[in-house]
């Protein structure tokens, strides 16, 4: 109950990110990340000369082996999680980059409520602090997590909020789907929804365009062997 909880509060990276997994795997993920952590690099590569820790592409590998196991009831190679798994950290980690660009602030009022709504979510605090510790969060490092989702989901509202289109646009995007997400709708009644879906789409179209540039100009070095 205690970790539906958690994860129901964390509102996670929309497309691509969930921050928690299934208990038991946490432990022994955790446990061999801390073990990997005792030698002299405790990253997994390097990006823009940024180091990705490497905690945070364990947490998403786990994530992704969960998430496949359960809803096609088999495991997944490891090799593909791993390619999976550091292409989503590079995603985040750019998108990250494109708020900072963009200029989209997260206050620490935001990220203190959010964190304070998760804590008194699950109750007791021996036991939160046994879920942090278990899926290698500190306060610290929770506060952040929660400050990174907050951040991306700005700039994907933002970049939504600049998507608007004229009625002739609309009319167009409408009459593309009206067969689709729209049938048996009408323009004029439905013409709020038609803009909201509008702006969602051509968002997204924009903000794929976007990292995807980010990518090709991407440095990656220092590969760590694991």
């Amino acid at each position: 109950m205690a970790i539906r909880k958690f994860r129901k509060n964390l509102k996670p990276f929309i497309w691509i990110i969930t921050i928690l997994f299934i208990m038991s795997s946490a432990v022994m993920y955790y446990g061999q990340i801390k073990n990997k952590e005792q030698g002299p690099k405790q990253y997994a590569f390097k990006l823009n000369g940024k180091e990705i820790p490497r905690i945070s592409v364990e947490r998403i590998k786990s994530n992704i082996a969960n998430s496949y196991s359960q809803s096609a009831g088999v495991q997944i190679d490891g090799n593909l999680v791993g390619i999976i798994a550091v292409d989503e950290e590079i995603t985040k980690s750019l998108t990250l980059d494109l708020a900072d660009n963009m200029k989209i602030k997260v206050s620490d009022k935001e990220i203190n409520e959010e964190y304070d709504n998760i804590k008194k979510s699950i109750g007791d605090d021996e036991q939160f602090k046994r879920l942090l510790s278990a899926q290698g969060f500190t306060k610290a490092s929770l506060k952040k997590e929660i400050e990174d989702n907050k951040k991306i989901n700005k700039l994907l509202e933002t970049m939504q909020d600049q998507a608007k289109a004229s009625d002739e646009e609309l009319q167009k995007y409408f009459q593309e789907n009206k067969y689709g997400r729209f049938r048996d709708k009408n323009f004029e009644t439905s013409k709020e929804e038609i803009q909201k879906d509008y702006a969602q789409e051509k968002a997204m179209e924009q903000y794929a365009i976007e990292i995807e540039k980010l990518k090709k100009s991407a440095k990656i070095e220092d590969v760590q062997t694991e």
